[in-house]
C-alpha cells in the first residue's frame, strides 16, 4: 500500500491502457445518451479518450506533487476509486440500462447517476488532500 500511496501516477497512467485499448476496438460505434429531455448522440471513442485524458492529467498531477507529503490514505482512496470508477459505470451502462441498438444506449437511472456522482466527489478527495498537505 505504501508503494500505491507513493507511485499513484504510475497506477492511473495504467488505468488508461484499457480505455486506450477500447478506443482501438470500439472506438466506431455510437453513444446515445438520454438526459431528462435532452438526447445526445457522440461517438464512442469520445467517451473513451476523455478517460484517457483524464486519468493522464491525474496522473500528471500525482507527479507533479511526488515530492509533496500528501495523505496517503486518502491518495490510495482516491487513486483506486478513480482508477475503478469509470470501469464501474461502463459495465453498469452496458449490463443493467442499455438496449442495443446501432451501438448502445444509456438511461440515466438512478444507480449509473449515483456513481457519476461518486466519481465527481472522488476528485474533490484530491483537491482536499492537496490543501491539507500545503497547510500542514
Amino acid at each position: 500500500m505504501k508503494l500505491l500511496a507513493h507511485a499513484s501516477h504510475y497506477v492511473l497512467w495504467l488505468a488508461a491502457v484499457p480505455w486506450l485499448l477500447l478506443t482501438l476496438v470500439r472506438g466506431s460505434r455510437m453513444v446515445d445518451l438520454q438526459l431528462h429531455d435532452t438526447y445526445i448522440v457522440t461517438p464512442a471513442w469520445m467517451i473513451y479518450v476523455f478517460f484517457v485524458l483524464l486519468l493522464g492529467l491525474l496522473g500528471g498531477v500525482y507527479w507533479l506533487l511526488r515530492h509533496q507529503v500528501l495523505v496517503n490514505g486518502l491518495t490510495i482512496i482516491h487513486t483506486l476509486l478513480t482508477a475503478v470508477l469509470p470501469l464501474v459505470l461502463g459495465l453498469q451502462a452496458y449490463s443493467l440500462g442499455c438496449k442495443i441498438v446501432h451501438g448502445w444506449y444509456l438511461h440515466m437511472d438512478f444507480s449509473v447517476v449515483a456513481v457519476i456522482l461518486l466519481f465527481l466527489l472522488v476528485q474533490l478527495m484530491l483537491l482536499g488532500n492537496v490543501v491539507y498537505s500545503l497547510l500542514r
